[in-house]
C-alpha cells in the first residue's frame, strides 16, 4: 500500500470512527426541555411507535433513603394516593419482590373517558446504591372497566440512585393513549403529571 493510500485510508478511517463514536455517545440525545417546576425537570422526545412524546422526569428527593421510594412504588394498591390522575390502582399478581402486575385506571378531564392500562413491573437492578425498575404493557389482560379505553401501547422506567444521603430519580413514559385527545390534554400527562407525580412522592416518602 503506498504512503497516499494509507493517507487516504487514514483519513477516510478516522473520519469514519468519529461518526460512529458521536452516534454512540451516552452525551448524544435528542431530549428536550419541557418544563422545569419544584427542582423537577421535564424532558421530552419523540419515540418511534408512538404519536405522542415520550417524557424523562429528574429531580432530587433529599434526606431520603432509596429502599423507601422503592417501597411505595411497590405498593401498587396505593398507587391512586401519588400517580398522578390516576384514581384505582391495584396489585394484580406479585410474582416476588422483584416483579409484580398493577392495574391502573386514570380519569380524564371531562368530556375524555377514562384510560385504563396494566403494567409488567421488573426490577433489572437492586443494590443499597441503584435500582432499575422496567414497566411494559400487559395488552393481554382483559379490560376491567366497560366505558374505559384501554391503553394497549406503553412503556417506562423508574431509576433511583443513592447519592450520600439524597436519592436521585428518573422517570420516564410514554403510553398511546388512542382516540383523539386535545394537545392540552396530552401536555397534562406528558409535562405537568409527572410533576405532579415526583412531588407526591417525595411527600410519602419523608412520611415516618
Amino acid at each position: 500500500m503506498t504512503i497516499s493510500k494509507l493517507n487516504s485510508f487514514g483519513v477516510f478511517g478516522l473520519t469514519a470512527i468519529a461518526l460512529i463514536c458521536i452516534a454512540f455517545s451516552p452525551f448524544q440525545s435528542d431530549w428536550e426541555v419541557a418544563k422545569k417546576k419544584d427542582g423537577i425537570i421535564i424532558y421530552t422526545k419523540n419515540v418511534t411507535g408512538y404519536e405522542i412524546k415520550m417524557f424523562k422526569a429528574i429531580t432530587t428527593y433529599k434526606n431520603i433513603k432509596i429502599s423507601k421510594v422503592v417501597e411505595i412504588i411497590k405498593h401498587a394498591d396505593k398507587a391512586e394516593d401519588w400517580i398522578s390522575d390516576v384514581s384505582v390502582g391495584e396489585m394484580i399478581k406479585k410474582t416476588n419482590e422483584e416483579q409484580w402486575l398493577a392495574y391502573l385506571l386514570f380519569d380524564l378531564p371531562w368530556p375524555f373517558e377514562q384510560r385504563e392500562m396494566t403494567l409488567n413491573y421488573k426490577i433489572t437492578t437492586s443494590t443499597p446504591e441503584e435500582v432499575f425498575i422496567k414497566l411494559t404493557i400487559n395488552a393481554e389482560m382483559p379490560q376491567k372497566k366497560e366505558d374505559a379505553i384501554k391503553i394497549e401501547n406503553a412503556e417506562g422506567s423508574w431509576k433511583l440512585n443513592q447519592v450520600g444521603a439524597d436519592v436521585k430519580v428518573v422517570y420516564s413514559f410514554v403510553a398511546e393513549p388512542n382516540g383523539n385527545i386535545p394537545a392540552w390534554v396530552i401536555n397534562m400527562f406528558v409535562v405537568d403529571g409527572p410533576i405532579e407525580t415526583l412531588g407526591k412522592l417525595n411527600e410519602l416518602c419523608k412520611v415516618k
